[in-house]
């Protein structure tokens, strides 16, 4: 395929952000003295923006635009970058689209990658311009980045792909302000998202595993048993080795003839004393073979260039040595030779059966560094499994970050100030953390190993991979130092801050009133967040929130929803009538266009309709309200009527049939009622055919409202036995059983 000629790089006439300061128009500060990046450079250097933190390592302060082959086009990711993180310039502002938040810096480095990957496709599909994009264009793109490019073909998680897709589709933001743009009206994959195109869902729901109760309890132990306990017999060694390569560092010179003496005589006075010379490690042995030194030599494994440095703060060289070799060798002779870090090492327990050994066996340089990164990276993984500090904070704790504060009565408050990175304004925010003794005691173990200076960094002197220091942390544990010592083997699988983090609200939060303790501790915006964190993926968590929103679902449907319960009516004349009674459940509630019942009506209910028998499973539940209802006759329960001689003396002369004809009706008794004026030359009301309104019964009042007719059971005069009533129908379909 013919490529066409590479367009020159366009000058900055009449671009708006020609000339610009890059910091200045961010709203960024920079260090004094430090290089301060313009629009025009094509390497934009900001090494030195106060405030970036540790996370931002220093390859990603430097922005080469020189990676796009397209002259043209490395002007428009400047272009694009800038208009990102300086939303605030006149050129900006009036593009209606444009972000209004700024871009954080951190995220500069990755958004050139992605625009550099969809350029350099472009290019080598043979275009020279963003207008002779087409979909063809972006289907192979598409299919490019969904696949990795270093080891083992595989394909790309979904979000990793939205990314890419995102950075292409976001340029028809700015076509405004760009000096090369798609052709009007054409956006990458048309209205569908990034999402959508790379097939990437978004989820609530916290994806982050916590750490097994089988990794994490041997993890634990292991790191505590290092940190309280190796911690302070390594820390002075420790301190040792720094001053002795700070004067390694300071004695780049060579011996002075007259020097002899004096380092001759400090070999003598080793010699006395006993102590054994130092050798070197094995492969600067290899080394000195390869010199051309003899393998039988006895001064091959002397590194006798310490006793120089210590002596007289000099190098000594071949030379020197030839001439101290009657010293040297008389030395080695009588006290042999060890190794220089950890000779006098004291005794410790064994973390499995207690038994003295010492902490240490007397070792090089190399194992004594790698020793201190172990108990280091203990101290972080301690304080970050009882903290729950994220990885971002984790990284810019300092020396002298640990406080204890004394409290009333002798106790004690441990606090640890760091620095908020997550969702902050670039330079995050100073933070605090209450922590326990032990998160305070691996601090201040760290602060002795390193050696930082106050207000130095703890955890960032090392590679910021959380996965790599965890790695050589695991390995040093299995090795011969760590079975030495009795620790822990710890097996396979992946710990790093976020997964320690999310065990730790799993902790908290399974003890009672854990939701919000989680919560305060975790320091969490929203209890949405701490639920997140609480539960697993698709358990428990899961399913409430289906539950709850299948309850918002049912209640969204039914416009009653909000009906409070209400009491059993209370109808004198169910008992006196004396049938059986069922409870129904119901759950509606009047709304505002239907009538409210008044004292002196009846309440009727419909019928209810059973679901159809090929539905095959129970109607839905719903708020019920129990009522009760008279059945007909053909109930089986008997008829538990009032008792004929009830309240009545045994040798009281009753009637119990019908009087004869033309006898005068019996006078009521006055315990039935007392006659009411309101009656008088008023016919007594007749209850109806059929109850056509709901309402409660006659019985049911308002509290405290005192009846003006009838008897104790509701009756007008002249009434002797009350209507039945029909069974209930209710006007819902799917209500309960009865």
């Amino acid at each position: 395929m013919s490529v066409a000629p590479l367009p020159s790089a366009p000058r900055s006439t009449g671009n708006p952000f020609a000339g610009v300061d890059v910091a200045a128009a961010a709203g960024l500060e920079v260090r004094p003295g430090a290089p301060r990046p313009v629009f025009d450079q094509e390497v934009w250097d900001l090494s030195g923006l106060v405030g970036a933190p540790v996370t931002m390592g220093a390859h990603r302060k430097i922005l080469d635009f020189t990676r796009i082959v397209n002259h043209r086009w490395r002007t428009v990711a400047r272009e694009y970058l800038l208009a990102r993180i300086a939303p605030r310039h006149p050129a900006v502002t009036t593009l209606p689209s444009a972000f209004r938040a700024p871009f954080n810096p951190t995220s500069l480095w990755g958004e050139l990658n992605h625009l550099a990957r969809w350029f350099d496709h472009l290019h080598h599909a043979g275009l020279v311009s963003l207008a002779e994009v087409g979909q063809e264009h972006c289907d192979t793109y598409l299919e490019e980045v969904s696949w990795t490019t270093t080891g083992t073909r595989r394909r790309m998680r979904p979000v990793v792909v939205a990314a890419f897709v995102r950075s292409a589709q976001v340029l028809t933001l700015y076509a405004d302000i760009l000096s090369d743009t798609y052709t009007p009206g054409f956006r990458p994959w048309g209205a569908r998202g990034a999402d959508d195109v790379a097939g990437y869902v978004r989820t609530k729901t916290n994806l982050v595993l916590p750490v097994p109760d089988a990794l994490l309890r041997p993890m634990l132990a292991d790191a505590l048993y290092l940190v309280d306990t190796i911690g302070p017999h390594l820390a002075p060694e420790a301190e040792r080795a720094r001053t002795a390569d700070q004067q390694e560092v300071a004695s780049r010179r060579y011996l002075a003839v007259e020097e002899l003496p004096l380092l001759a005589e400090a070999i003598e006075t080793h010699r006395a004393a006993g102590v054994p010379a130092p050798c070197l490690a094995a492969g600067t042995v290899t080394k000195r073979l390869a010199a051309g030194w003899e393998p039988d030599d006895p001064l091959l494994g002397v590194a006798w260039h310490s006793v120089v440095v210590a002596a007289v703060g000099a190098m000594g060289q071949r030379r020197d040595l030839e001439r101290l070799r009657p010293a040297l060798q008389r030395w080695v002779a009588e006290c042999g030779t060890e190794q220089r870090w950890c000779r006098s090492a004291g005794l410790v327990g064994r973390l499995d059966t207690d038994e003295l050994v010492p902490w240490s066996l007397p070792t090089d340089r190399d194992h004594l560094a790698s020793m201190v990164s172990t108990v280091t990276s203990a101290a972080l993984y301690v304080t970050s499994v009882l903290s729950g500090m994220p990885s971002s904070e984790l990284h810019e704790l300092t020396a002298r970050a640990a406080r204890r504060e004394e409290r009333p009565g002798g106790a004690a408050r441990y606090r640890v100030v760091s620095r908020r990175i997550k969702g902050e304004a670039f330079g995050g925010v100073e933070d605090s953390w209450v922590v326990l003794e032990d998160v305070f005691r691996a601090l201040r173990i760290a602060e002795a190993l390193t050696g930082a200076a106050p207000g130095g960094l703890l955890f960032a002197k090392e590679s910021n991979v959380a996965h790599a220091r965890y790695t050589r942390m695991r390995s040093w544990i299995n090795g011969p130092a760590g079975q030495r010592l009795g620790l822990m083997a710890i097996p396979d699988g992946p710990v790093n801050p976020r997964a320690l983090r999310r065990t730790l609200a799993l902790s908290i939060a399974q003890r009672p009133h854990g939701l919000m303790a989680a919560k305060v501790h975790l320091k969490h915006v929203s209890v949405a967040t701490t639920e997140g964190y609480a539960a697993r993926p698709g358990g428990h968590q899961a399913a409430f929130l289906a539950e709850v929103a299948a309850g918002r679902a049912s209640r969204t449907r039914t416009p009653d929803r909000r009906r409070l319960p209400r009491l059993p009516p209370r109808c004198p004349a169910v008992r006196e009538r004396g049938t059986r009674s069922a409870g129904l459940l119901r759950g509606r509630r009047p709304g505002p266009g239907r009538p409210r019942r008044r004292a002196g009506h009846r309440h009727r209910r419909p019928a209810s309709r059973a679901p159809p028998a090929s539905q095959g499973r129970d109607p839905p539940r719903r708020r019920r309200q129990l009522l009760l209802v008279l059945r007909p006759e053909e109930s089986p329960l008997p008829r538990a009527g009032r008792h004929p001689r009830r309240g009545r003396a045994d040798d009281r002369d009753v009637r119990l049939g019908p009087l004869p004809p033309g006898h005068p009706s019996p006078r009521a008794p006055p315990s039935l009622g007392r006659p009411c004026h309101l009656h008088k030359g008023r016919l007594p009301r007749q209850p109806p055919a059929v109850q056509t309104r709901t309402g409660p019964c006659s019985s049911r009042v308002r509290s405290g409202h005192r009846r003006r007719c009838g008897d104790r059971h509701g009756r007008h005069p002249g009434q002797r036995q009350p209507w039945p009533l029909t069974p209930a129908r209710t006007s819902r379909q799917g209500s309960g059983p009865p």
